[in-house]
């Protein structure tokens, strides 16, 4: 059988959470997730033009029908 005080105290998060957060997002390399966006990005971008220039080449050759 489970008190009263057992009940309460498991409604609440450890105490240790909040800290634990906050250092884990102190601890982040800001500079290594700047470059992983970067080439994220221009990977897009290669995608992005490939698809263009697909779709030119696919115009091209729907106007020469």
């Amino acid at each position: 059988m489970t008190t009263s005080t057992n009940k309460e105290a498991l409604a609440y998060p450890p105490a240790q959470i909040v800290p634990d957060t906050i250092i884990g997002f102190k601890n982040i390399d800001w500079n290594l997730q700047r470059e992983r966006a970067r080439a994220g990005l221009q990977n897009v971008g290669l995608v992005i033009a490939l698809i263009g220039e697909k779709l030119h080449s696919f115009g091209c050759y729907l106007g020469e029908l």
